[in-house]
C-alpha cells in the first residue's frame, strides 16, 4: 500500500511539474523585441577623397584594425534604432608632398545615432541594415598641406549592412561592414567587423 501510495503520490509531482512547466512561455527564437547589447572587433580602413596629391610607395600604406560598441531597442521584428561607437587602431598613409613621401598617422573614432532594419530569413539567421547620423574624427598631427589635410571631424551619415545568425534566443554572433562616407572633409572609412549581440 505504501508503494502505491508514494508510487501515485510521485506521479502526481511529475504531471504538476510538467502542466506547469508547459505554462511557461517558451521564447521562440523570432521573439526579438526589446533591448540589446554587442561588441565586434575587425578591419578599419580609410581612404583620402578630394585631394591632389598622389599616393607614395604601396608597402608603406596601410590599414588598420578597429572596434565598435553598440547598443539598441529592437522597436519590432523588423525595425529599431541603435547608438553605437567606432574606433579605429593607428591608420597610417604615405603622400608624395613636393617630391618627398609623407607619412600620415591617425585614428577615426565615431559616435553614431541610427535606425536599424531587420529582415528574418529562418528561425536563426537575418539580414541587417542601419541609417543614421554619425560625427566622426580622425585624430592625428597633420604633417599635408593644408588644403589637402585628411585629419579633422564631420557630421555626416552612417551607412551598416550585415548579418547575425542567433544561438539562443537570447545571443547572436554578428558580421557587419560599416561604412563613414564623411570622416572628415578628404578621408572617408569602413569597418567590416565580427562581434556578439546579446538580447534582453
Amino acid at each position: 500500500m505504501k508503494n502505491t501510495l508514494s508510487l501515485l503520490a510521485l506521479l502526481c509531482t511529475a504531471t504538476f511539474s510538467a502542466t506547469a512547466f508547459a505554462q511557461v512561455p517558451q521564447r521562440d527564437f523570432r521573439a526579438v523585441e526589446g533591448a540589446y547589447v554587442g561588441g565586434a572587433f575587425g578591419a578599419f580602413g580609410a581612404r583620402a577623397t578630394g585631394i591632389t596629391l598622389k599616393d607614395g610607395p604601396s608597402n608603406t600604406s596601410k590599414n588598420g584594425s578597429g572596434g565598435k560598441l553598440f547598443a539598441g531597442f529592437q522597436l519590432t521584428e523588423n525595425f529599431g534604432v541603435e547608438v553605437g561607437a567606432l574606433r579605429s587602431s593607428t591608420l597610417k598613409r604615405t603622400f608624395v608632398v613636393n617630391g618627398a613621401n609623407a607619412t600620415q598617422k591617425g585614428d577615426v573614432n565615431a559616435l553614431y545615432l541610427a535606425g536599424t532594419g531587420r529582415l528574418p530569413l529562418g528561425e536563426r539567421f537575418a539580414l541587417n541594415t542601419r541609417l543614421g547620423f554619425a560625427r566622426s574624427k580622425f585624430s592625428g598631427t597633420n604633417v599635408l598641406p593644408v588644403a589637402s589635410t585628411i585629419t579633422g571631424n564631420k557630421s555626416g551619415v552612417i551607412l551598416g549592412v550585415g548579418g547575425e545568425y542567433r544561438f539562443t534566443p537570447n545571443i547572436a554572433a554578428t558580421l557587419d561592414y560599416d561604412y563613414l562616407p564623411k570622416t572628415s572633409k578628404h578621408l572617408k572609412s569602413g569597418m567590416i567587423s565580427l562581434g556578439v549581440k546579446a538580447t534582453f
